[in-house]
């Protein structure tokens, strides 16, 4: 069980006083030029988390504490879902020589990423196919690197910021690899951690101590394009919408 959820939720189970359900006032006959739409509008994902809090409140007043941490967990989902949505509106738009891709379902799951809150691109033009080179005597070979692929993903909270949060300090702690750097981006700093052995990289802001926006490459050549596409991040109307500014 996540400790996370009673130090988010718990304070509003005990202070929110119990709605009184109360009948909904008889409507409004529709004007004969305006005629009802065929299908009402689907709800936003974060309507379904105040039903779970009110069960999770309900509950936890009867004692059913389990059950009351299970409708916490489906109501802190929901939410995240949805800040998910809204925070993915800032997402970066592809840099030059790069377009927008069609999120990989499979990649998505290995990440542990949402597709309201990802956002994958590939190279306009693919790379021509590479050629076999001979390899010296006893040198060891390498196998062929992947096409080029980077994507762009927020993360809220959880074990990724916590680990990653020392490495924002003032300093970089001893011990950080030399492929890893700091530079400014905007008004903000930067990880740029980028192996060129391995032709992957990273760069890394952390915005408000609880989201960690990130741009992941695969198979470039150095770490420019994923700069670049953290360079067009809305960084500014993130944190508008997370009311850090």
């Amino acid at each position: 069980m996540s400790p996370r959820i009673p130090a988010v939720l718990a304070a509003l189970l005990l202070a929110l006083p119990v709605v009184a359900q109360t009948p909904p006032p008889p409507p409004r006959p529709a004007a004969p030029a305006q005629p009802k739409p065929s299908a009402p509008p689907a709800p936003a994902p974060a309507a379904s988390a105040a039903p779970r809090i009110d069960a999770a409140k309900q509950l936890y007043q009867q004692g059913k504490l389990l059950q009351s941490a299970d409708e916490l967990q489906a109501a802190v989902t929901a939410i995240y879902s949805q800040l998910g949505k809204t925070y993915g509106q800032t997402l970066p738009p592809a840099p030059a020589g790069w377009v927008i891709d069609q999120p990989d379902p499979q990649r998505l799951a290995l990440m542990g990423g949402d597709a309201s809150g990802m956002r994958e691109y590939k190279p306009n033009v693919p790379p021509p196919a590479a050629q076999p080179q001979a390899m010296a005597p006893g040198q060891p070979g390498q196998p062929p690197a992947g096409p080029p692929r980077m994507n762009a993903r927020i993360v809220l909270d959880g074990e990724a910021i916590r680990a990653m949060t020392p490495l924002f300090g003032p300093t970089l702690p001893p011990g950080t690899p030399p492929t890893v750097r700091k530079v400014r981006i905007g008004a903000e700093d930067a990880l740029v951690a980028y192996d060129p052995n391995m032709r992957a990289g990273e760069v890394s802001i952390l915005v408000g101590g609880r989201i960690l926006l990130q741009v992941e490459g695969e198979g470039v050549a150095n770490a420019d394009p994923m700069i670049q596409t953290m360079q067009a991040w809305k960084v500014a109307d993130l944190k508008r919408l997370a009311g850090l500014q």
